[in-house]
Formats: structure tokens, sequence, C-alpha cells
């Protein structure tokens, strides 16, 4: 009743075009929703770094159009509409993807507190739980950011500045000693941080480490 009451008063709009979608589960416009399943592409990526994970997954090649719009509109705005949408999408690949091993938690490469602050919300840290929901594996906080480090914002820096920037950026942040743990990274652009995460967790005890991410530029 209460959820009817706010949509009656707030209509939802598609996190893509803004358009009025009332009604619609995913309150995605048919347009952008049919973009969205017909560009669907969950394929395996090579994230090279020492230790490699075991496997890396990506559900989305990274370039303009509706998907990459609603992961803005996550990331920016906090859309449980468009983080329903990916929560769904990328545990349908986890279940489905015979590659991948099976894992036994589910844990993500927090966002920077500056950022998080500022849009209110840690887009990976959603869309991780709503996996978790959809795919019963747990979800753990296993990777902190460390606030000490001062590192720039990935998107405006080279390969190698990247690889640099975001080297010592993470910490242990829970017991990871014998878990297959699987690791959410919503964009990867050069794999930079996600094999920093890798690292950190197979440094810390971890039996393997797979990677699953919404879109990649690899």
């Amino acid at each position: 009743m209460k959820k009817d009451l706010l949509e009656l008063l707030f209509p939802p709009k598609c996190p893509s075009c803004g358009k009025p979608t009332p009604g619609d589960p995913y309150g995605i416009c048919p347009d952008c929703l049919a973009e969205c399943e017909g560009t669907l592409f969950p394929r395996g990526i090579a994230i090279f770094s020492d230790p490699r994970p075991e496997y890396s997954l990506s559900l989305y090649k990274y370039r303009p159009g509706a998907p990459l719009k609603m992961m803005f509109a996550v990331k920016n705005n906090g859309s449980r509409y468009a983080a329903g949408f990916f929560s769904d999408k990328a545990a349908d690949a986890i279940v489905t993807c015979r590659e991948m091993p099976v894992c036994d938690v589910i844990t993500y490469l927090p966002r920077r507190a500056s950022a998080s602050r500022l849009r209110g919300c840690d887009q990976s840290m959603i869309i991780s739980a709503g996996i978790s929901e959809r795919t019963g594996i747990p979800l753990e906080k296993l990777i902190k950011r460390n606030a000490s480090s001062g590192r720039r914002e990935q998107k405006s820096l080279s390969r190698e500045e990247r690889r640099e920037n975001v080297r010592g950026a993470f910490s242990l942040a829970g017991d990871v000693k014998g878990k297959r743990v699987l690791l959410f990274d919503d964009i990867v652009t050069t794999g930079a941080s996600a094999a920093e995460g890798t690292r950190v967790l197979i440094e810390g005890g971890a039996a393997g480490v797979c990677v699953i991410c919404l879109f990649s530029k690899l």
C-alpha cells in the first residue's frame, strides 16, 4: 500500500531516458529495456595480474547506450530500478556460467568515501547485495579502501597511471581464509582495481577469486 501510494505521488521514471514508467516491475521504458536486453553479452574477460583471478565475467561491453546510462543512474542517483535490473542479470549470468567456479562469498570494491558522501550511495554495495539475495551467496565486506591513500579518480588516468594509482588503495576487512570469493566491480576499464582487489584477497588467504563486472573495456 505504501509503495503504491508513493508511486502514485511520484510516478517512476525510466533511469535511462526519463520517460514515466508506472506499473513496470523494473521501472524501465520498453525501448530502453529492449536495448538493455538486446545488448546483454555475458563473456569472459582477461584481467592480467599476479596473482590472477580464476575467472572474470562481464555482462556488457563498455559503450554509450541505455545500459550505461542506467549504470550511471545507480552510480549518481542510487536508482533502485536500475540496480534491481543489473542484480537480476548478474545473478543469472553467475548461475548459468559453466566456466565460473562456485564461490563461497560475494564482496565488492568499495567506492571512495568522498564519492559515497557526495552521491549518497555506494553502487557496488547496492548491486552486490542484490546479487547475494538472488543467488543465495552470502555478501561480506571483505575489502576496505584505505582512507590515507590519497587516490585520484581512475577515469582521468592512463593505463599505467591507473595501476600505480590503486597500488595499496585497498586492504583486507574480513576473514577470507580458505574461501573462494566472487569480487564485484561495476566498470572494468584496464582491470587495475580488480587486479589489486584480487591481490589483497589472495594474499589474505582466499582459496581463489572470481570477478564479475557489469561493463568492461577489455
